[in-house]
């Protein structure tokens, strides 16, 4: 198993830990979401990046003490890799103007676009 070769993953902290989150490749990730260090700044750095798988997403969806936070959830629904059914989730939390902007987001779901559409009407 790939996270096999990164085992500090889930002790890692500070400049450790940023570092690892832009070398391991996207496949050994989850276990960073067992570390204690990453806090809300840290994992939005991480949600930035595109190569994310969506089992990776939607663990982090399923964490609910991470939907706290707003910017996660906007970075999560705006993820080109989300989950469809994580996706409609989300964008019932998102604020009236970041549903405008997901609708003419390039590369959005045409469902999922469809339902942003119908929040912003309604």
């Amino acid at each position: 198993m790939t996270s096999e070769r990164f085992p500090t993953l889930q002790t890692a902290s500070g400049e450790d830990l940023v570092r690892l989150m832009h070398e391991v490749p996207p496949d050994a990730l989850l276990p960073i979401l067992d570390n204690l260090s990453l806090d809300e700044t840290l994992l939005v750095l991480l949600l930035q990046r595109k190569d994310l798988q969506s089992e990776f997403l939607a663990e982090v969806v399923r964490r609910r003490h991470f939907l706290k936070s707003y910017t996660v959830k906007k970075l999560l629904a705006f993820h080109p890799h989300t989950p469809r059914t994580e996706g409609i989730r989300l964008l019932r939390d998102l604020y009236l103007m970041d549903l405008v902007q997901f609708t003419i987001s390039p590369g959005v779901l045409p469902d999922l676009k469809r339902k942003a559409e119908d929040q912003v009407v309604a």
